[in-house]
């Protein structure tokens, strides 16, 4: 993928992710406070079902736009202005 930084000094694009053991990343984000304890068992549930589709591996997108990194819906990230 590529990245770009906006009008506005945020990151800007897309990256591909290959990620591994979906449930350990979607504990942290509820860890940290991305998301709640609802968004978290929903994500466990479809972040699951999408490694079992792709054995054991979730192949997505990470967008970067308006100073959030998103997977999806999910924001798992706020970024900060660069420069």
């Amino acid at each position: 993928g590529s990245l770009a930084i906006d009008d506005a000094g945020f990151p800007a694009g897309a990256l591909t992710a290959s990620i591994t053991k979906p449930v350990g990343l979607v504990n942290f984000l509820g860890d940290i406070g991305a998301l709640d304890r609802d968004e978290v068992d929903a994500a466990i549930a479809a972040f699951g079902l999408m490694a079992v589709a792709g054995n054991g591996v979730i192949s997505t997108p990470i967008e970067f736009a308006n100073g959030e990194a998103r997977i999806g819906e999910i924001t798992i990230a706020r970024l900060g202005r660069v420069g």
